[in-house]
């Protein structure tokens, strides 16, 4: 039980939240995706905004994510957060 209990608290939130992401992103097959569409699964560490920017902030530091330029749409408005990910992801840790 101490395993366990300890395992769970090892890592820090953004990563476990990073880890959470990443097996979104292969169940679904995203090859793009919007930060939104994180937040609309509704996954625990992923349903708020905060939590899905700290994830993808830390998959961008690992080059598995990157964010793709939106311009606004032709009546203004804030761009969609569009990212891409890289094929990496999709290869099995052996």
């Amino acid at each position: 039980m101490a395993r366990r209990c300890y395992g769970a608290a090892s890592l820090p939130a953004p990563d476990m939240a990073a880890r959470r992401l990443v097996a979104l992103i292969r169940e679904e097959h995203w090859q793009t995706f919007t930060a939104r569409e994180v937040q609309r699964r509704g996954r625990q560490g992923l349903a708020d905004a905060k939590d899905v920017s700290a994830a993808l902030a830390r998959l961008a530091e690992a080059d598995l994510v990157a964010e793709v330029a939106q311009p606004s749409g032709p009546q203004g408005g804030r761009p969609a957060r569009l990212y891409t990910a890289n094929p990496v992801v999709y290869e099995v840790a052996k």
